[in-house]
């Protein structure tokens, strides 16, 4: 428990580092890239990475290309918003975030120690290269931040609530609305690590175990509990359902009932005790990880259980091995 809660500690961070020289941008380049009939600026990422192609210097030169891009969209988007936002840049990030005293200091602060902590905590599972640079755009009205979600996706009309999404993209996005403060923290520390993670091949359960203790890790807080009545509803619920919609990934964006809640519960609850008890082992696992069987194979050469055993370990005996619905039945 002691090596367990030191990891959730981290080190405390690193010095900082300066942010990157980009390359200048001939006029119009941008306005080139925009999606045309837009309510508000998006870069059409197609047309980007079409044009990245022809730029010379090797893979380095084109990502400052594309950071350069990014800089540029954020720079016109924080003039278009109706509502006050403010640029910031580090080394790690081109930002967005609103106009005020406590955002506007918290966000790239948050963002910031969650490069450090990240990559600290699992830089490991993929060898130990740095996280690729990210854009963290904040929004002050939920309007906004939809606008732009939708115009990510092409999307029209009304869609699930949301609070907060990672878009990967050849500069990648991490987009999310500032109305609920509360959780905004959480939410950048949640979708840095879906960034930081997108390297791996991790099923869905394993990934989303792991962005909810980094949001621990993070911010310091967490909201995490488990208790015997806890227990008892998932002994129900995945004895009822079965096991293959949480290991396929399937159960996190079910709208049967409760089915995301205890899914989002369990790949936490197991994520904890692996950490806690067998540290190495777990990041060894999720370094070997495959999503197209699950982890099963991994499970067995580096934990030396099934997926199944994984579970019990948890939740006590029942049969919690990847089964179809068919099977289960």
């Amino acid at each position: 428990m002691r090596k367990f809660l030191s990891w959730l500690r981290g080190s405390g961070g690193a010095a900082p580092v300066a942010p990157p020289a980009l390359p200048a941008l001939m006029p119009g380049d941008l306005d080139d890239l925009l999606i045309s009939g837009a309510d508000l600026p998006m870069i059409d990422w197609d047309a980007v990475d079409s044009r990245a192609e022809r730029i010379e210097g090797g893979d380095h030169a084109r990502d400052l290309w594309r950071r350069a891009i990014a800089a540029a969209w954020l720079d016109r988007l924080a003039n278009e918003l109706e509502t006050p936002h403010v640029r910031w840049r580090t080394a790690n990030v081109e930002g967005l975030a609103p106009r005020d005293e406590d955002l506007g200091r918290s966000i790239p602060r948050v963002a910031e120690a969650a490069f450090v902590r990240i990559h600290e905590a699992l830089g490991d599972t993929w060898d130990g290269h740095p996280i690729a640079p990210v854009a963290v755009v904040a929004m002050s009205t939920q309007t906004d931040y939809y606008t732009l979600k939708a115009s990510s996706f092409d999307l029209e009309g009304e869609f699930a609530a949301s609070g907060g999404c990672y878009l990967d993209r050849p500069f990648p996005i991490v987009l999310l609305p500032t109305v609920a403060r509360w959780a905004v923290d959480s939410t950048i520390a949640h979708e840095l690590t879906h960034h930081a993670l997108k390297v791996l091949s991790l099923p869905l359960w394993a990934e989303e175990g792991l962005t909810q203790m980094m949001e621990e890790r993070v911010t310091r807080h967490t909201s995490f509990r488990v208790d015997r009545k806890t227990v008892d509803r998932h002994i129900a619920h995945w004895s009822t359902r079965g096991m293959h919609a949480f290991w396929s990934g399937e159960a996190f964006s079910s709208a049967e009932e409760d089915d995301q809640e205890l899914a989002y519960h369990l790949a936490e609850i197991l994520a904890r005790r692996m950490l806690a008890d067998r540290p190495r082992e777990y990041l060894a696992f999720l370094k070997q990880c495959d999503r197209e069987d699950h982890g099963a194979d991994a499970a067995h050469r580096r934990l030396g259980m099934t997926l199944g055993q994984l579970a019990a370990g948890s939740l006590g005996p029942g049969n919690w091995e990847p089964q179809t619905n068919d099977d289960h039945r």
